[in-house]
């Protein structure tokens, strides 16, 4: 029952037993006792109450269970339809002591509720995230086992001397976000994704363009010592920068200070060994929340630069369209590119698979620029384009 409906209830009633309770000039000791009972029952749920520890915690087992009996029930065709990380049940380390987490936008309630709460919140949220990603990923998986002989026909694979030019050349100018995609922690891919750039800016000498990168923390007015910091953390994204600026490019930080300066909690996982920790901020509800702190900066800096052609540079799981929380799918899609960059790494006889393209469809695994004429399959396949790079040869010191 609805609390006002309760406490209208509770002045009926209190209307009704007035004359009883007071006939004798003094009330009736037992009745106040009563009505407080009723006058508390009536009082709304505040969230600190409804997300308290002991119930989340056990709620969170429940959760846990269930999500276990769930993707038992699955028909998973492959074993590589797993996803990274399993259902996370605690956490070890948890920060939020003072403040809260500050990429949770969406929900003005979550600053009112404790360090405890907070971590339960979070957990059960990611458990039933788990949950979805299996089930989406079964489906998008038979999608493309349905679509193979299309897929194969239509793909677009030879092209020029510089495949990043011809990712550029297919950017036209109805395009207003460009989603540029990587593999993380392979370095030899840096100076493609600057080739990239230099062929957008040739194409478009006049338009302004803004690069908002997951590199850089977001809020910072002076840019340039924010480069300088992240420099000493990863030197590979300042020859990046430095080809940004050269260009005319304007650069922007997606991250949220809070996630950039303190280090994230480690989650236990199931069936990954405590040498094997995964950072909360990589599992599917940690990535969830900042595609939706980045949404709002893009839409803080698209202010300030209305006209200006964005190229969002990050993790390529942030920007795949066929995942549900995908920041690309908060934009509209006839207005937005989707580029990936990937490595081509040989792995005792056997190439690496970078996508669920991939994976369903391992005769395209070979092929090192992919692209479709028609949208339904690009939407299906998370991107627009796609550019597998091999590693460099090195070159022996003289």
């Amino acid at each position: 029952m609805k609390p006002l409906v309760l406490r209208t209830l509770c002045i009926f009633t209190i209307c009704l037993a007035s004359q009883t309770l007071f006939a004798q000039g003094k009330p009736v000791r037992k009745g106040p006792g009563a009505l407080t009972k009723i006058a508390k029952a009536a009082r709304p749920k505040v969230p600190n109450r409804t997300f308290s520890f002991p119930n989340l915690e056990k709620l969170l087992v429940q959760r846990e269970l269930r999500t276990r009996q769930a993707l038992e029930k699955l028909s998973l065709s492959q074993p590589l339809l797993l996803p990274d990380e399993m259902p996370a049940v605690s956490v070890s380390g948890w920060p939020w002591k003072r403040d809260p987490l500050g990429p949770y936008v969406e929900l003005p309630f979550f600053k009112r509720l404790s360090p405890e709460a907070q971590r339960n919140y979070f957990l059960a949220a990611n458990n039933r995230a788990i949950a979805t990603l299996w089930k989406q990923r079964t489906a998008l998986f038979k999608a493309l086992k349905a679509r193979e002989n299309d897929f194969l026909t239509q793909k677009v694979s030879e092209p020029i001397a510089n495949p990043f030019a011809q990712m550029a050349a297919q950017i036209g100018p109805e395009i207003k976000q460009v989603m540029l995609g990587e593999i993380h922690d392979y370095i030899w891919l840096q100076p493609g994704i600057g080739t990239f750039l230099e062929a957008l800016r040739a194409k478009y000498p006049n338009r302004k363009m803004v690069l908002a990168t997951e590199f850089l923390p977001r809020g910072k007015k002076n840019m340039l010592s924010a480069r300088e910091w992240m420099s000493k953390a990863n030197p590979e994204y300042e020859a990046l920068f430095k080809t940004a600026t050269r260009v005319g490019i304007r650069i922007k930080g997606l991250e949220s200070s809070y996630v950039f300066y303190h280090t994230p909690p480690q989650m236990e996982v199931p069936g990954v060994t405590p040498e094997e920790e995964v950072n909360m901020w990589s599992t599917p509800e940690g990535m969830r929340v900042r595609n939706v702190d980045w949404a709002k900066a893009i839409a803080e800096y698209r202010q300030e630069e209305p006209d200006a052609l964005f190229i969002v540079y990050a993790g390529a799981d942030h920007l795949d369209y066929s995942k549900l929380s995908s920041l690309a799918r908060r934009f509209p899609r006839e207005e937005t590119f989707i580029g990936m960059v990937f490595p081509y790494v040989l792995d005792e006889g056997q190439i690496m698979t970078c996508d669920l393209v991939d994976e369903a469809l391992p005769a395209l695994n070979t092929v090192k620029y992919l692209s479709w004429p028609s949208k339904e399959l690009r939407n299906l396949a998370g991107f627009d384009v796609r550019i597998k790079l091999p590693e460099p040869a090195k070159q022996e010191a003289k």
